[in-house]
């Protein structure tokens, strides 16, 4: 098990390094903003929809300690670095949101929708072009929230 989780935590490293560089540290937000928030989409559709995250997941859900790893490596890591970038371009003006966790979590509602859960229960989810059109279809969420 320890094998599997070093693998899902690597890929969740790359997740995580590819949310800290759209939102970098500095003050300048990208050039743009809906092209890095389709990225930020499309990595956690092909983290969480893969085989061995698939895999952990279920054993997860039997494992309070694994389960409680995986939110720490995962979605309580990621979650704040997304939310950051959010609100830095709700400051710079191209997304009027209130709340930069709700943000969010609408934004990762609209992109992961119930594939994962599908996915856990057995269906085979989307892959390639299918995903990259899904990241693609959560670009509605800066729709209602521009300025």
């Amino acid at each position: 098990m320890r094998a599997v989780f070093q693998a899902t935590h690597r890929s969740s490293k790359a997740a995580r390094t590819a949310a800290a560089s759209s939102s970098s540290a500095g003050s300048t937000s990208p050039a743009d903003p809906r092209a890095a928030l389709t990225a930020i989409a499309h990595n956690p559709l092909t983290l969480l929809l893969g085989d061995v995250p698939v895999a952990l997941n279920r054993m997860a859900v039997a494992s309070p300690e694994l389960a409680g790893l995986l939110l720490r490596h995962g979605r309580h890591t990621t979650g704040p670095l997304v939310a950051a970038f959010l609100s830095r371009l709700a400051d710079q003006g191209p997304l009027h949101i209130d709340d930069p966790e709700d943000a969010f979590q609408l934004r990762y509602g609209l992109v992961v929708r119930d594939l994962q859960i599908r996915a856990l229960l057995g269906e085979h989810p989307p892959t390639g072009q299918d995903l990259r059109v899904q990241a693609l279809d959560a670009d509605r969420f800066p729709a209602p929230t521009a300025r």
